[in-house]
């Protein structure tokens, strides 16, 4: 430095602000471009700089100063009013980084970054009405990409605009067939609109996605069973026990679908191999005691009745149907 003109050093610290920057050494960068200010170097880009270096170190109230000195010059820099509004939300001044923002979209209807950064300030304010419309806005600039879309059924399941929302997730869908997500929330959406049979025809393709994932089978049960449509649920899970005989769940389910359709023999077989797997599950032995009752089997019910007061004495449905058994029996 010492071996140049006074004249000269002034861009010297120019230089070394740039360097320091480059460097990380945000500290010095602000040093040595202040003094290049103070030497008489009139360079705009200084000050987008400075704004840089204060915003690196949390210094956003003079971050706001440099970059505002910035943009009297270059009032259009996109990058230096995409920063500025950066800085905004830093400050908590979020209306002036919704209106920066506002104004780089006017100049840039096709700038994704601005769209990206207003929609995220709405949905942190929780403005969804004004963050659905940037969403809009950003999946026409960005069709194929997923993520926007996910994130606009989301918003829109959140504002029940459920057939808004369809569409989105639809769209995922569309853009990878076998994202589990969409259709997780595809199915809620069709089961909020009453559509029983749109939703499990959803849920059908997660069990073939996902089919060691329990939940999936619980609310296709449930949407069986609305439906009325037992032979579907009998395909369904005699299909999954074959796959997972072990899971008691499973089991469960389809020995309630041969019950649905009336096929008590084979219900009784399912809740039999049941109480294998799970021989002190209190309600798998109350409903096979109940089924044994239903074909006349009334002496494998009293036993299986028995077994339930031997794990548990004060079980009121045992009691009380052992009870009217055994007084059925000396009747008889």
């Amino acid at each position: 430095m010492n071996s140049f003109p006074k004249s000269y050093q002034p861009e010297i610290h120019t230089y070394l602000g740039t360097l320091y920057g480059q460097q990380g050494e945000w500290s010095e960068a602000i040093i040595s471009y202040k003094r290049a200010l103070a030497g008489g170097v009139n360079n705009p880009l200084i000050h987008l700089n400075l704004g840089e270096a204060y915003s690196r170190i949390g210094n956003y109230r003079q971050a706001e100063k440099s970059l505002l000195t910035y943009l009297k010059s270059k009032p259009k820099d996109v990058d230096a009013r995409l920063r500025l509004a950066a800085v905004y939300r830093k400050r908590n001044k979020n209306e002036d980084a919704i209106k920066t923002l506002k104004g780089v979209i006017k100049d840039n209807p096709n700038s994704l970054k601005a769209h990206l950064a207003l929609v995220d300030i709405y949905e942190k304010l929780n403005r969804d009405k004004e963050a659905a419309g940037a969403y809009e806005a950003i999946a026409k600039l960005s069709p194929d990409n997923k993520v926007v879309h996910y994130n606009q059924g989301v918003l829109y399941f959140e504002m029940k605009q459920y057939d808004r929302a369809a569409k989105a997730f639809s769209q995922v869908l569309k853009l990878d067939k076998k994202d589990i997500d969409a259709r997780e929330y595809l199915v809620e959406v069709y089961r909020q609109q009453k559509k029983p049979r749109q939703a499990l025809t959803v849920l059908e393709e997660l069990i073939k996605l996902r089919p060691d994932y329990m939940p999936y089978y619980a609310k296709a049960f449930e949407l069986y069973d609305q439906l009325k449509a037992y032979e579907e649920m009998t395909k369904t899970f005699a299909r999954a026990v074959g796959k997972a005989p072990e899971q008691p769940e499973l089991r469960y389910f389809l020995g309630i679908s041969y019950e649905k359709r009336n096929l008590l023999v084979e219900a009784i077989h399912q809740f039999e191999a049941l109480v294998k797997v799970a021989p002190k599950n209190i309600d798998y032995l109350v409903h096979l005691a109940g089924l044994y009752e239903q074909i006349g089997k009334t002496e494998k019910a009293l036993k299986t009745y028995q077994k339930v007061l031997d794990l548990d004495p004060e079980n009121p449905k045992a009691q009380e149907n052992y009870m009217r058994l055994k007084m059925q029996e000396i009747g008889g």
